[in-house]
């Protein structure tokens, strides 16, 4: 069950905090490690997901913590809000509009999306944005061995049109593992960005049983993985 809450204490040099469920439930445990594929450090107010887990004691803690792409925008003593939050979110908002309004396109299935495309996710690199809904084409470089901690994610890297590299984390515990795949093949996805100084990642390649996430795609050989 994917839990909504948002992180109301943190200490960076212990690599732990508590997150305060949105039900008004006791507040949660949740440690570094268990934030996955996220590219920037916890903050307090920043809202989350996650799953409840257990530790070794029997308690409760967070397991796989996705952060949302913005912290909540609080105002200061004079009434003037955190501004460059709110660039950040209105720079995702801008993007979204782009997806959702249908502004990009594509000759076909596997052929490379436009430019537009590839321009959306180097901005989100460039603002070390996550959490956008993002879509378009590349080529593998790099197969890597399944991250099985948790989820069991399959996972590549590809490579745009515009140079920007992307790991691919495909869940395929809830979709359908990509069969056959090769360096150099041209994969399409649908999916959400997280930041990472590498390029990023791409994850939620595939419906949410929960309905939290948007549903993803990849496309590999003229078959659809979600």
């Amino acid at each position: 069950m994917i839990n909504k809450g948002k992180i109301t204490s943190w200490n960076d040099n212990k690599g732990f905090g508590f997150i305060t469920p949105s039900s008004g439930e006791e507040r949660v445990f949740a440690h570094i490690k268990a934030f996955k594929y996220q590219g920037r450090r916890p903050e307090v107010d920043r809202l989350v997901t996650y799953t409840l887990s257990k530790d070794k004691q029997g308690r409760n803690c967070a397991a796989e913590i996705v952060m949302s792409a913005a912290p909540i925008i609080k105002k200061t003593g004079h009434g003037n809000s955190n501004f460059s939050a709110l660039l950040a979110a209105l720079f995702l908002f801008i993007i979204g509009a782009y997806i959702g309004w249908g502004h990009f396109s594509r000759s076909d299935d596997s052929a490379a999306f436009t430019n537009q495309n590839d321009t959306v996710l180097s901005g989100a690199f460039n603002e070390r944005l996550s959490g956008v809904q993002a879509e378009s084409s590349g080529t593998v470089i790099k197969i890597l061995s399944d991250d099985n901690e948790g989820s069991r994610h399959q996972r590549f890297i590809l490579k745009l049109q515009s140079g920007q590299t992307l790991l691919i984390a495909h869940n395929i515990d809830l979709a359908p593992r990509l069969s056959n795949l090769r360096e150099g093949d041209t994969v399409a996805f649908n999916g959400e960005y997280e930041w990472n100084s590498k390029g990023g990642v791409i994850h939620w390649t595939h419906h949410d049983p929960n309905g939290y996430h948007e549903a993803g795609w990849l496309k590999h050989n003229s078959q659809t993985y979600q």
